[in-house]
């Protein structure tokens, strides 16, 4: 199934008529329940982006203070 035929997809989509500030910024928010194998799919989807961030963190741990010091 293709990342745009998923009924979480993160492909962006902006209907034209939703008002924008002034700065051109809009916010849109969609919530969708999903079950079963999306669901499965979609679960296992976060978990590996949120074991990438927290590797990610643990391989970085304490730049910010090496930089401050230097």
């Amino acid at each position: 199934m293709a990342e745009t035929e998923r009924p979480w997809s993160s492909v962006t989509r902006i209907p034209d008529e939703l008002p924008c500030s002034a700065d051109g910024l809009r916010v849109v928010e969609e919530y969708v329940v999903v079950e079963g194998e999306d669901a499965q799919a979609l679960a296992q989807r976060q978990a590996d982006a949120i074991r990438e961030v927290l590797e990610w963190l643990y391989a970085h741990r304490g730049d910010a203070t090496r930089k401050s010091r230097a």
